[in-house]
């Protein structure tokens, strides 16, 4: 791996390269069989910098993001469910020249120590079905399945398999 490979929690100031990796990766990962009006749409309302300034200033959340020298090349979003135990995986980005290195490997291991030092019990994420690389990266992390949900992209309804671990 590049030794410029580093990984640090992202604050406000990082809030800029955030909405790029996060507007890039998600059209990767969700455009099969999406509407293009629909996924333009939601592009350009889920990654405001007004939304990524609330969600990177929520106490309940955190994001590790991975950096080759000064720029972002992908981040985990953590989500916090003290309640239960539950650390959630909201969002798992590594940009496509930088997939199949371990990158994220590294991410998820990161939030499993997290899980593990806040002692929590399971780390849950929820992957769209036909995103079958995801779908294999998690069951190869030791993820299953155990629930279904429904999220909507716009006009469109998408099956999504929620995963769990147990740490």
């Amino acid at each position: 791996m590049n030794e410029k490979i580093q990984f640090k929690k992202l604050c406000r100031s990082d809030q800029h390269a955030l909405q790029v990796v996060s507007i890039v990766s998600f059209y990767e990962s969700f455009i099969e069989g999406a509407n293009a009006k629909d996924m333009q749409e939601y592009l350009q309302h889920a990654f405001t910098p007004h939304q990524l300034a609330k969600e990177l200033q929520d106490t309940n959340t955190t994001f590790i993001g991975v950096f080759d020298g000064q720029v972002l090349i992908g981040y985990i979003k953590l989500v916090y469910f003290p309640q239960v135990k539950q650390l959630e995986v909201k969002r798992l980005y590594v940009i496509e020249g930088y997939q199949n290195q371990g990158l994220g490997k590294k991410l998820l291991d990161q939030a499993q120590q997290i899980a593990i030092q806040m002692e929590y019990h399971e780390l849950i994420v929820t992957v769209y079905e036909k995103n079958h690389a995801g779908l294999r990266f998690y069951q190869r992390e030791g993820f299953l399945p155990y629930e279904e949900t429904i999220v909507y992209l716009g006009q469109q309804v998408r099956t999504c398999p929620i995963l769990k671990k147990e740490v």
